[in-house]
């Protein structure tokens, strides 16, 4: 099957555009990991956002929203984050926020409202952001649409994004010297369930 016609099956697949249902036929299941595969992306497609806070529980994760992430925000995602620090009933239609997970707690969060289309904060080597000494430089910038559309996470003065810059939630998990482990990036406009990234090279 083609990458092609793989997304275009992705983009049909409403409530489930970027993951797949258990209940999904076996032999699409079968198509979406042979294209998954292929094409570099890492597993488990299907992985829920809590899950994925379980299983980075003793982490760092740097979080940004990119244009709207609430609509499909499940309300056990939300009480989950709720019970690990987050003030996730601040998160409204189109409203950016960021936040700093580590050690399975949010510890330093900001929402913006619907008058704020974006949210960019950065922190020099040696400054604080929550119980965390920054090792490195770090710039994160969180926006819908009219905001310039856009997740990003520099780390260490690079000028590169290491957030996927995807609509929804975005998530970059990295070590205790800020070297990212992974990438994840969940579609909550659309669906609680992660889209494999690519490796982290």
């Amino acid at each position: 099957m083609s990458r092609g016609l793989g997304n275009l099956l992705l983009q049909q697949l409403d409530g489930y555009a970027l993951g797949i249902s258990k209940e999904a036929h076996p032999k699409l299941i079968a198509a979406f990991s042979d294209i998954l595969e292929k094409s570099g992306y890492r597993q488990p497609v299907g992985e829920t956002l809590e899950a994925f806070f379980e299983r980075n529980g003793d982490q760092i994760c740097l979080i940004s929203v990119k244009d709207e992430a609430s609509y499909k925000l499940t309300d056990t995602a939300k009480a989950y984050l709720r019970a690990h620090g987050a003030a996730i009933d601040q998160l409204g239609f189109r409203v950016p926020w960021l936040a700093f997970w580590k050690q399975g707690i949010i510890e330093w969060e900001v929402y913006g409202n619907d008058q704020t289309h974006r949210l960019e904060k950065q922190w020099e080597q040696g400054d604080s952001l929550g119980s965390q000494v920054l090792p490195v430089e770090l710039r994160m910038v969180a926006s819908d649409v009219p905001g310039g559309n856009l997740s990003l996470v520099e780390i260490g003065g690079e000028k590169k994004n290491h957030a996927p810059n995807q609509r929804g939630i975005n998530i970059v998990v990295v070590d205790s010297a800020f070297r990212v482990k992974e990438r994840a990036i969940f579609d909550t406009y659309l669906t609680t369930f992660h889209m494999g990234m690519p490796e982290v090279e």
